[in-house]
């Protein structure tokens, strides 16, 4: 009766009244260990309907209630909560001595036995000792702060990662404004750098063409050195001669670079 109580067979009643009637004649003989394990099983099947209060049930809970002080916690609630379950009324001598088995072994019932214990003296209209009640009370508590330190835990996980996510948006944000500002600081210098070189090669241009004719403008090696060549013949007059204008171009040339080639050509034609 237990195995298919606890794998939640559900029986008609009039099958389980049949089943406890053929156990309850073939049975000779009743110790509380087993009584409670057949009442708790009644109602199990039962499906915790009241079951009429039949001889098998007045033997089975008589049987539970002489001889509670040799049952353990878990016979001693499963027998009362199985006893009230299917029908049967325990007498007020009978509260008794179940309230004193319970408090010999100190009340240690765990919380779903606590509730058990308590339904079924609700349902037999009986006072629930106040040892239950503050029990109960204890166990609520327990989990209420267990419960109350888990949500705590959890926000202040939260906040964290919070604070930490907002670090790192505040850091990427500075990155980002930071190589924004030094695009637009290098786009903005570069031509400007430009521009103040051309504009220094046009004034030496020009500062020469005042004093002379020039002969020649060298923008690479080679016409570098015809330039030259030709100022020692001294067919022409004086020489101009501009170091690497092609690297400035391309950025990589140092201070004395005018920029790019043809923008110095520009500029001195």
């Amino acid at each position: 009766m237990r195995c298919l109580a606890q794998q939640g067979f559900q029986p008609a009643v009039w099958w389980l009244v049949h089943l406890l009637a053929v156990s309850h004649a073939r049975v000779t003989h009743f110790d509380a260990p087993a009584a409670s394990g057949m009442l708790w099983a009644a109602a199990q099947l039962s499906q915790r309907s009241q079951l009429p209060s039949d001889k098998w049930c007045a033997d089975f809970a008589g049987q539970f209630w002489s001889q509670l002080a040799g049952v353990s916690v878990e016979q001693l609630v499963e027998g009362v909560w199985g006893a009230v379950k299917v029908g049967y009324r325990p007498t007020d001598q009978q509260w008794a001595s179940w309230d004193a088995a319970a408090a010999a072994v100190g009340w240690e019932l765990t919380l779903q036995q606590a509730r058990d214990a308590v339904e079924a003296m609700r349902a037999a209209q009986r006072r629930v000792p106040e040892p239950l009640l503050q029990q109960l009370q204890r166990e609520f508590d327990q989990r209420k702060a267990a419960r109350a330190a888990e949500v705590a835990a959890a926000e202040a996980a939260r906040q964290q990662a919070a604070a930490a996510l907002a670090a790192q948006q505040q850091r990427a944000a500075a990155a980002a404004a930071a190589i924004a500002a030094h695009r637009t600081a290098a786009a903005a210098g570069r031509p400007q750098q430009q521009q103040q070189q051309l504009s220094a090669a046009s004034e030496f241009v020009a500062d020469m063409a005042k004093q002379g004719t020039v002969a020649a403008v060298g923008n690479s090696k080679g016409r570098r050195r015809r330039a030259l060549m030709a100022a020692a013949r001294g067919s022409r007059g004086p020489v101009l001669v501009l170091q690497s204008l092609g690297a400035a171009s391309s950025g990589a040339s140092g201070g004395g670079d005018f920029g790019g080639a043809g923008q110095a050509r520009a500029a001195m034609a």
